[in-house]
């Protein structure tokens, strides 16, 4: 039975190659390290188009948005490369590299949102916190869904206020006591009859809470909460940005949080933040579209400040080998947010706003929006030769199919007679 990839514009079918294919090949059984040397050299050839890690040494004026959207997608494969190596046991490893149960192809699709093609019919983990492509999935949704809110808001004359929560933290603590015990203060205070009073007196009707993570060398895990409340048009926040870090250190103390200043938390325990430019202040550390949305929503994906670095930061000073405990400490990062639930919408804010039922990650990161125009159909064995260039091939696949279809099915013939050969010989 022959194997092909089909182009959905042209409505035809070309056949890459004939039946069967090697044992070898019917298996998979070639290693990446053999495959890439033989498939990387002839894609200038076809392409005429740099790859990923080529594009990246464009600078200033010579990167255009949607150049800069390509190098970020190439980036999440190669990281997404580098958590799978050291996290052989978690759910990523199968991530996007498997077909789904039941698909006979994987499809090569064009986002109708962003113009990039991407992968469909593969098993995704859905670990928004660790997994560099389904989280900026994931990401993307959730923004999506809370500037929807805030827009909505805004239209009921609402004001919005980000309110951000920490606790000291010291190097020698874990990650896991210390969100913990963000947490269990948290919950605690939201109980609390001082601090529900004072949010009844500002008219807080409705808030999201997310959960973000960075290491520093200094004092390392610091873990924070960013809430965005949402306050009714009559808001008077008469009292609680003053009252709130009084309430919060009480809190701590509650839970037994070592606190060696408490003056200390009382000026950076907590942050509040007031209006729809609330997020201004965060424009000049990560770009020039960051606002309330993306804080909440993309926070752990985000460059932090001096030394401290965000879980995907950490994950590139492993790939780049500039930082030597970054794998021990994305490991401790990973145990860590097993089980959390890094965004959450207060009960019944979502049916207030009008927006459709939440979506779990899971189902978002395998989610496919119909419309989305399907470029090509690989067959398992065309998929199985693509997978065993690693992830350089998987990018410059759909980098070729963002511009190209024909130069992209050309490729996917190229990889497969290489796999062949390969196969043949490690046979």
């Amino acid at each position: 039975m022959n194997s092909s990839i089909s182009g959905a514009n042209s409505g035809t079918t070309q056949t890459l190659m004939g039946g069967g294919g090697t044992e070898a090949a019917r298996r998979g059984g070639v290693s990446a390290a053999a495959f890439i040397g033989a498939a990387e050299a002839p894609l200038g050839t076809i392409t005429g188009f740099p790859a990923a890690f080529e594009l990246s040494s464009l600078t200033g004026s010579q990167i255009t948005p949607e150049e800069s959207a390509r190098i970020a997608r190439a980036e999440r494969f190669e990281l997404q490369a580098v958590a799978r190596s050291i996290l052989p046991g978690h759910r990523i490893r199968g991530c996007l590299l498997y077909r789904q149960h039941g698909a006979a192809t994987v499809q090569v699709r064009r986002s109708r949102a962003s113009g990039l093609a991407y992968y469909a019919g593969l098993q995704t983990c859905g670990r928004g916190a660790i997994c560099p492509l389904c989280g900026a999935k994931i990401a993307e949704h959730n923004r999506g869904e809370i500037q929807t809110a805030l827009d909505v808001w805004r239209g009921r004359a609402g004001v919005p206020a980000l309110i951000t929560f920490t606790l000291p933290h010291y190097r020698s603590q874990r990650l896991v006591h210390n969100v913990k015990a963000l947490l269990s203060a948290y919950s605690d205070l939201t109980r609390n009859r001082p601090y529900r009073r004072l949010c009844e007196v500002a008219g807080l009707q409705h808030y999201i809470r997310s959960i973000e993570v960075t290491w520093g060398r200094r004092n390392g895990f610091h873990p924070h909460l960013h809430v965005l409340g949402f306050f009714g048009s009559g808001f008077g926040a008469v009292g609680l940005p003053e009252r709130l870090p009084l309430l919060w250190l009480a809190e701590l103390y509650r839970q037994g949080v070592e606190i060696a200043n408490p003056d200390d938390v009382l000026e950076r325990g907590i942050r509040f933040q007031l209006g729809f430019s609330a997020g201004a202040e965060y424009l000049s550390k990560v770009s020039r579209a960051w606002g309330l949305a993306e804080e909440v929503a993309k926070a752990n994906r985000k460059k932090a400040r001096g030394d401290h670095f965000s879980p995907m930061q950490l994950l590139a000073h492993v790939r780049d080998a500039t930082l030597p405990e970054a794998a021990d400490v994305y490991r401790e990062y990973a145990e860590a947010s097993h089980g959390l639930h890094f965004l959450q919408w207060s009960r019944g804010m979502r049916a207030a706003l009008g927006l459709t039922e939440e979506k779990s990650d899971e189902e978002i990161a395998a989610g496919v929006d119909q419309h989305d125009v399907v470029l090509a159909s690989l067959t398992p064995e065309e998929w199985r030769a693509v997978r065993a260039g690693g992830w350089q091939a998987r990018v410059r696949l759909v980098e070729l199919a963002d511009f190209d279809e024909d130069a992209a099915i050309a490729y996917v013939a190229h990889l497969v007679e290489h796999f062949r050969q390969v196969s043949d010989v490690v046979r």
